[in-house]
């Protein structure tokens, strides 16, 4: 329900529309100001003089306005006098009732037909707007026939004396507006049905902001109605004009009363205390719309009164506007919802799906994208019915101007968004957004191609779709697109020219991606650097090193690449046996192994060759080189050979097969004879040839995983 919200926030761009043709009040003839061309503070200046003028004219009025209400009640009535008042409002009363029991009756029937539509556990929020509109609908229906029955009732009592007929058309279709308002706010804030209330308002915030929302209702119905009254009894123009705007005074307290009197309410409305929903825009709305709609009240009444002292149309829209532009929101929004329960069913049901790993938020399902539009939407309507009523013209010029805009940009938005929903779900159903796990080299395999194609797929069309939307929203304010089409022309060519290095990349990447060089999630090496693939742009990627080291290479720097994530990956281990050891009983032992870890619930399924032994591969001083091989998917082979060397040690313990450790010969020249070497020289020269034989033995880190793939 932010729609609400969004609605009060934007109010006030009805004031700023007003206040852009305010100097028209300034001559009777709307083209005086642009004829004169006079400045702007010349025309303020006179509009000021004229409304201090027209406002001592009225306020002269007040100590005659009694005198004014009763000659006119005299003149109005058959004879002479204002006797004639009381016994039309004693029938009007009469009537009402008459109108009540038909209501009553009307309702009782109604009842008895759709109770079975009513359920007090009510799970489904298209169920429980279905049951608010049926509410409110076979309500509204039961007062106007109450109002029919009045009607007729009255013109049947005084269909020869205007001015009794008109007071009592007056007194009923007051009771009428006020119970349909009444019924509006039942609907909406559901005092009496808890369970089917929209709002997340508890029952006695529910039922407090109810009784003042009613009683602003029930004192601003009477103020009206009491100022239409004495309009149609032809009271003097002053007096009138003073009723209207004590009237429009009265509705724009009571309206600031009830802001301030339940604002932490509605701000609980507009920024919910959960930490899920907490936002720090809706957090300062929630703490100020209060004063941003005492200002637009204050505003609002201040124009009413301007208009009404000058004699200007529209005087009520503004004041007005606000409230009914809400509840017109609120019920279109409420039957946009009930539209998209119905089409994609139940919310509760419809899972979100993981979100985008980019930048932008994501709208993960259609019912998300359909949701937010249907929020746009009704909030563009309330906008506009508060701009309708503050006087702007759809028609043409800028309001015409401004409608079209905003039409290009909800088409542009659910464009954007249902491309991006499209999309991602492609690469969610590939596994694009899983993070790559990091791992050690040659990695398990990537992401699909498709997976790696489709981001830059997708910023392309969404970037396509914004260009295009800006550049008609430009074109609709009347803005000369073609030097800026010639302007990107001349800027392409300053870039073609003066970046030669980056055209380099982003057509070297291009070629890359067409051949499938590599993809996101994949290992691979480049020479001077080498890592998992985890992000890919236009113009490089950015590799994450097995130790934790980000690197960003330009494509056009890559020389040749060699991907170690494709296909399959052969593992190749050497184990150091002792030379009294039998190769062919260690190769029978080698492949028991290998029928037994096929077999093994965990790491079985991930050999595409079993283990195998490929005989003695060399020589050396201290030891036998027998090596093994095995082939598995990438990134598979470091799990598997942990469980391999576990395997082999415990066989080759158990069969008797000993693993041989580096040994050092050290001859001593034919010298003459030396004191016998102390303890702790023995240890030094012991330490020594150690050190060197492990030095010798040691592999650098590339060169291990060298020997590794060979």
């Amino acid at each position: 329900m932010r729609i609400t919200w969004v609605l009060i926030a934007l109010l006030l761009s009805g004031f700023a529309a007003r206040a852009a043709t305010v100097t028209d009040f300034a001559s009777p003839d709307p083209g005086f100001a642009v004829a004169q061309a006079e400045p702007v503070g010349t025309q303020m200046e006179t509009l000021a003089v004229q409304v201090r003028s027209r406002l001592a004219e009225v306020l002269l009025q007040m100590p005659r306005l009694s005198d004014e209400v009763a000659e006119t009640l005299d003149a109005a009535g058959p004879g002479t006098g204002s006797g004639w008042l009381w016994p039309v409002l004693g029938i009007g009363v009469l009537l009402l009732v008459l109108g009540y029991g038909a209501d009553r009756a009307f309702r009782a029937w109604a009842r008895g037909h759709f109770r079975h539509l009513y359920d007090p556990h009510v799970r489904l929020r298209r169920d429980k707007i279905a049951y608010l509109y049926l509410r409110g609908t076979l309500e509204s229906l039961g007062v106007l026939l109450g109002a029919l029955v009045a009607v007729v009732g009255s013109l049947a009592v005084y269909g020869d004396q205007a001015a009794a007929r008109t007071t009592l058309l007056v007194l009923i279709g007051a009771a009428v507006v006020f119970r349909l308002l009444r019924i509006v706010l039942i609907v909406f804030l559901c005092p009496d049905t808890p369970t089917h209330r929209m709002a997340d308002l508890d029952d006695a915030s529910a039922r407090s902001l109810y009784r003042a929302l009613v009683t602003m209702t029930a004192i601003s119905t009477a103020a009206i109605a009491v100022c239409h009254w004495m309009w149609t009894l032809e009271l003097a123009h002053d007096p009138h004009v003073l009723f209207l705007m004590t009237a429009e005074l009265l509705v724009a307290v009571l309206f600031s009363a009830v802001a301030v009197a339940h604002r932490r309410t509605i701000g609980r409305l507009i920024d919910p205390p959960r930490e899920d929903e907490r936002r720090t825009g809706w957090t300062v709305l929630a703490r100020t719309w209060h004063v941003l709609a005492i200002a637009y009240m204050a505003g609002a009444w201040a124009m009413g009164a301007v208009a009404l002292l000058l004699d200007r149309p529209g005087s009520w829209g503004p004041v007005m506007a606000p409230v009914a532009a809400l509840f017109l929101g609120l019920a279109l929004h409420a039957g946009f919802l009930w539209a998209i329960d119905r089409a994609f069913g139940d919310p509760g049901a419809d899972q979100p799906e993981p979100a985008a790993a980019d930048d932008m938020e994501a709208l993960p399902t259609y019912r998300g994208l359909a949701e937010r539009v249907a929020a746009i939407v009704s909030a563009g309507v309330g906008v506009w019915f508060v701009l309708f009523a503050w006087g702007t013209d759809f028609s043409a010029g800028m309001g015409s101007s401004l409608w079209d805009v905003a039409l290009v940009l909800v088409l542009a938005y659910v464009s954007f968004h249902a491309v991006r929903i499209a999309i991602d779900r492609k690469i969610i159903e590939e596994g694009g957004f899983e993070e790559p796990e990091p791992g050690e080299e040659g990695s398990a395999g990537g992401a699909s191609r498709i997976a790696t194609l489709l981001p830059l797929f997708r910023n392309f069309l969404l970037f396509t779709v914004a260009a295009i939307a800006g550049m008609i929203a430009l074109s609709e304010l009347g803005v000369d697109i073609a030097p800026l089409f010639a302007g990107a022309g001349v800027v392409g060519l300053a870039i073609g020219f003066g970046a030669q290095t980056l055209i380099r990349d982003i057509f070297s990447g291009a070629f890359f991606l067409m051949d499938d060089a590599f993809r996101r999630g994949e290992y691979i090496d480049i020479g001077d650097v080498k890592g998992t693939v985890e992000k890919i742009s236009v113009r490089s990627l950015q590799l994450r090193h097995h130790l934790g080291a980000l690197h960003t290479v330009p494509f056009g720097e890559i020389k040749h690449l060699t991907n170690y994530s494709r296909d399959w990956v052969m593992m190749k281990l050497p184990l150091r046996l002792t030379y009294d050891t039998d190769p062919e009983r260690v190769r029978k032992l080698i492949k028991q192994v290998g029928k037994e870890l096929l077999e093994d619930p965990v790491i079985g399924d991930k050999f595409l060759q079993p283990l195998k032994s490929q005989g003695v591969f060399a020589m050396e001083d201290s030891a036998m080189i027998v090596r093994v091989k095995f082939m598995t998917p990438p990134g598979e082979q470091f799990v598997v050979r942990k469980a391999v060397y576990a395997r082999i040690r415990e066989v080759f313990e158990r069969e008797g097969i000993r693993f041989a450790h580096r040994e050092v010969s050290v001859r001593v020249a034919d010298t003459p004879p030396t004191p016998a070497l102390t303890e702790d020289r023995k240890r030094a020269v012991a330490g020594a040839a150690l050190a060197a034989v492990e030095a010798a033995g040691d592999d650098g880190p590339e060169d291990s995983a060298a020997d590794e793939r060979r």
